[in-house]
């Protein structure tokens, strides 16, 4: 009869017990009544692309279909934010699809919060904890380290964890080419003789962010000869990053009445919150901008004709895909085995968003 470990905390130690596995005709029961995937070999890149539909998600790691049904937390930054909400709709279908059981946290922005919500998933001691951008600090890390407890990080790193996810400065390059092309064609036509400056919206206490933006401003740089002193650096306060980011955008172009704007950001809805300010304040012929991020945000403002002259695309992240990686990574470290590079290499515009987002509401 096969043998599988299964770890157990007690105390703050970790306990290895040999649970002997009884394969049934549907699966494995590890002794406890648990079932997993039954079957041979591992999940295949056909089968993971079946199985997320229009998502077509690329796995990051070959799940073997006969495992332990590890138990996975994760702290999500806010679920009411289009971005995280898809990072949390991948990960419970891939958890479902692969046979392991999610715990999630709801931080609301309330990052001060998180080493009480890890305090509470640690009571149901999961194998592997994880969190995303800044929902997670360095107590609550340290925390987890002492319980033994794995960490896994989507978009940002710390010591005590593992991390993957998007590569920062490549987005923030990805973005500034997008640009380049009609930010050249601007200054042949509308834009002659005038000052390009611009701007990149961050977050505060966020070096990804950070990251990004100032990609794009090197990248600028070089590529457009915009010298350092005019690319801006914009930090909306707030927790409502479009509303924050109109009223930021709105004082800046006021504050810049003759220039001409070209738009990064670390996300999309401060990008959106941009395109609001500049057609309020009749600017929409002084701005292009690139949203990063490809959430539900970025998708509906590409199909929105009033932003066409405004708005080249989307760096699609797919996070969606990132949440149903997550899941793959987080096995694939319990196992103590490799997994990919996540990799972003699409740009959502107006003409293939429906294409790559046929299910969105109100996609046409």
């Amino acid at each position: 009869m096969p043998e599988n470990t299964s770890r157990r905390r007690l105390g703050g130690l970790t306990v290895v017990v040999s649970v002997a596995l009884v394969l049934t005709a549907c699966g494995v029961e590890d002794g406890s009544g648990e079932m997993v995937e039954g079957g041979k070999g591992s999940y295949t890149a056909a089968e993971v692309a079946e199985a997320t539909g229009t998502y077509k998600v690329r796995s990051l790691y070959a799940v073997p279909k006969t495992h332990e049904r590890y138990r996975l937390a994760f702290i999500n930054p806010s679920t009411s934010f289009p971005f995280f909400a898809s990072w949390s709709q991948g990960m419970k279908a891939a958890a479902e699809f692969y046979g392991v059981d999610l715990m999630e946290a709801d931080l609301a922005f309330k990052y001060d919060q998180a080493q009480s919500k890890y305090d509470d998933l640690a009571v149901k001691q999961p194998d592997l904890v994880g969190g995303g951008g800044s929902s997670l600090n360095a107590p609550t890390v340290a925390a987890a380290n002492r319980d033994e407890t794995p960490v896994l990080l989507i978009d940002g790193a710390m010591k005590g964890a593992t991390d993957f996810g998007i590569n920062d400065r490549q987005v923030g390059e990805l973005a500034v080419e997008q640009l380049t092309g009609p930010v050249k064609e601007k200054q042949k036509s509308a834009w002659k003789g005038r000052k390009l400056i611009v701007a990149g919206i961050s977050a505060g206490n966020c070096p990804p962010c950070d990251a990004r933006v100032n990609a794009a401003f090197a990248k600028a740089q070089a590529e457009w000869g915009v010298s350092k002193s005019d690319t801006f650096r914009l930090v909306p306060p707030g927790t409502d990053p479009t509303a924050a980011a109109q009223d930021t955008f709105t004082d800046f172009l006021t504050a810049h009445p003759d220039d001409v704007v070209a738009v990064v950001s670390y996300g999309d809805e401060p990008v959106v919150g941009a395109l609001n300010a500049a057609k309020s304040g009749r600017r929409d012929q002084d701005v292009l901008a690139v949203a990063n991020g490809g959430d539900t945000a970025a998708r509906h403002a590409l199909r929105d004709r009033a932003n066409q002259d405004m708005l080249i695309g989307a760096i699609d992240y797919q996070p969606y895909a990132e949440g149903w990686n997550w899941v793959e990574a987080a096995i694939a470290t319990l196992r103590a085995e490799d997994f990919a590079e996540y990799q972003v290499n699409r740009v959502l515009t107006a003409d293939n968003v429906d294409k790559y987002y046929p299910d969105d509401a109100g996609a046409k």
